[in-house]
């Protein structure tokens, strides 16, 4: 939308400061002006970006009469550019890794979807970033199993609170959970959730996905038929 057209009730600043060839002209030395799109530009970006994020929840705390937050979450796809662009800004962050059979989440993302031509392809390939996670982490990241989440959610719940630093609050809140999961379920409970790969593929969609999950698999203790292409680091 052009600035000329916007109502009363938006507000702008200008144009958009994208990066256009015709604006090399303006410049010498091109390097100067590859330099400044590359460097300064983003980070002086980043930046701004970052202090609005920690404006909002500042004021969305202040609102709730809580003046002294010590964190603010956000959920993100750890297979993406989000990840690493957030963990630049607000370094050094705590981050709480997620894991989950793949064979399970194939079932669930071929039951939401009612997809299924490239999703094991997109699944191995998260899992190999997860996996490469796992092996460089540092003391700030916590990874957690869904398996165990469901089965044994005091105990998880206990590391994380350990990992954060941080009291357990003194209520919990199981129908907020229960609400989410049925708004997403593809599962009649959480626990059928588990191990669902056994019931909903056969014998050959089984095969298919033991050996194209077969590293994340073994890495991270799920049971496999297959044995993984090579031994899994951090193992």
């Amino acid at each position: 939308m052009h600035q000329n057209d916007l109502n009363q009730k938006y507000h702008s600043v200008g144009f958009n400061p994208f990066y256009y060839d015709l604006f090399l002209s303006d410049f010498n030395n091109i390097d100067t002006a590859i330099y400044l799109y590359n460097n300064i530009a983003t980070d002086e970006i980043k930046a701004v970006f970052a202090e609005i994020v920690r404006k909002f929840y500042l004021s969305a705390s202040w609102d709730k009469n809580n003046l002294r937050p010590r964190y603010f979450g956000e959920k993100l796809d750890i297979a993406t550019m989000t990840r690493p662009l957030v963990l630049s800004m607000f370094a050094p962050a705590k981050e709480i890794v997620l894991i989950r059979d793949l064979r399970d989440i194939y079932c669930s993302q071929r039951s939401y979807f009612k997809a299924e031509t490239t999703v094991v392809n997109e699944l191995r390939e998260q899992g190999k970033i997860i996996s490469q996670i796992y092996t460089s982490r540092t003391d700030n990241i916590l990874f957690i199993k869904y398996e165990d989440l469901i089965l044994d959610e005091a105990t998880v719940m206990a590391r994380i609170w350990e990992f954060l630093a941080l009291l357990p609050p003194k209520t919990h809140e199981t129908s907020t959970n229960n609400a989410l999961f049925t708004l997403h379920a593809t599962a009649a409970s959480p626990k059928e959730s588990i191990g669902r790969w056994k019931r909903d593929l056969d014998p050959q969609d089984q095969q298919v996905c033991d050996r194209e999950f077969a590293d994340f698999l073994w890495q991270f203790g799920y049971n496999s038929l297959v044995e993984p292409s090579r031994t899994p680091p951090g193992a």
